[in-house]
């Protein structure tokens, strides 16, 4: 609860503080982004024949999609087509599949200034994350993957553009953090974008 208030409290602020990011800092500009998909973090365990057994996902292509206004920023990121597996037990590989979808509000983070045409930022904030997943009724993994569940979840990012007047080349790497069926907080749904930055106005 406490975390959600808190992302709703930033993003009722950065609604708020619009006007002053444009004045500061210029227009609004859009981000489209391919890339990968890596999930990681900790899914549950089962035991078998005296061995801890993770579950786990496979990588896969990712989308995503970025609006700035100065230094605020709105996030989506999607993926399909994860394969569910567990680790270390035989015809247990191709279990089904899972989609991920993110939104995030957050703030981009410029902390030195533009080195030549390159400029390195960071990224922080937080939102949902939707997690949908299909597989044979047969299998038990039903507890760590749910077919469908949105959480809230935090955001974490770096990367780097290159300008050439309206128009930039973006690398990034965001990490969205949420919780996984035990409550901590070590599920990680990383992306790795390159994008072209357009600058509308």
């Amino acid at each position: 609860m406490q975390l959600k208030r808190l992302v709703i409290g930033a993003f009722v602020l950065g609604v708020a503080a619009t006007p002053a990011a444009v004045d500061a800092q210029g227009g609004l500009s859009v981000t489209p982004m391919i890339g990968a998909y890596v999930p990681a973090g900790s899914f549950g365990e089962i035991r078998e024949a005296a061995s801890d057994l993770e579950r786990e996902r496979e990588s896969t292509f990712g989308l995503g999609l970025n609006a700035e206004i100065g230094w605020l920023r709105a996030s989506l990121a999607y993926a399909t087509g994860a394969q569910i597996n567990e680790s270390g037990v035989n015809d247990r590989e191709n279990l089904g599949e899972g989609s991920v979808l993110v939104g995030t509000a957050g703030v981009v983070i410029r902390p030195i200034p533009r080195l030549l045409v390159v400029q390195p930022y960071l990224v922080a904030g937080g939102g949902f994350k939707n997690q949908n997943f299909n597989y044979d009724d047969d299998t038990d993994v039903s507890d760590a993957f749910p077919e469908d569940e949105t959480d809230l979840t935090l955001h974490v990012g770096l990367g780097a553009d290159i300008a050439v007047g309206r128009f930039s080349i973006v690398a990034e790497i965001s990490d969205f953090i949420s919780q996984n069926n035990t409550d901590d907080w070590n599920v990680h749904d990383a992306f790795g974008f390159v994008g072209l930055k357009v600058r509308l106005f």
